[in-house]
């Protein structure tokens, strides 16, 4: 019975470093899936996202396109022509600022020679 007592307790050993062997293997196996995987899945996503950011961006531009075009069509002016014209008017503004100080001066000046020529005349 010692011999095989022995003989079982050599095939349990040989069963343990067996399944070791298969169990690390397995182990190592099963990690390379789940990389290649996780690499797919970060190449996918990321497909995905450029995908979406062109479409974005896609719509984007045809979004300023039609916009341009209801502006141009409403005869709507744009910001740079507003500020164009805003500016324009404030030119003007100033402009017409001076004349009425230049106008007011001239006024005083008639009305003192005015003023004066009633004194000699008067």
């Amino acid at each position: 019975m010692n011999e095989f007592a022995r003989k079982f307790f050599l095939a349990g050993l040989g069963l343990a470093a067996t399944t070791e062997n298969k169990a690390k293997n397995a182990f190592n196996e099963l990690t390379q899936k789940g990389e290649n995987l996780q690499s797919k899945e970060a190449k996918f996503l990321k497909e995905i996202m450029d995908s979406s950011e062109k479409t974005a961006d896609e719509f984007s531009d045809r979004f300023d396109d039609l916009k341009e075009e209801f502006i141009q069509k409403m005869g709507a002016v744009s910001k740079e022509e507003f500020e164009g014209l805003k500016s324009s008017v404030n030119k003007m503004k100033a402009q017409n600022d001076e004349h009425n100080e230049n106008l007011e001066k001239l006024t005083e000046e008639i009305n003192k020679l005015k003023n004066e020529l009633n004194k000699k005349t008067g």
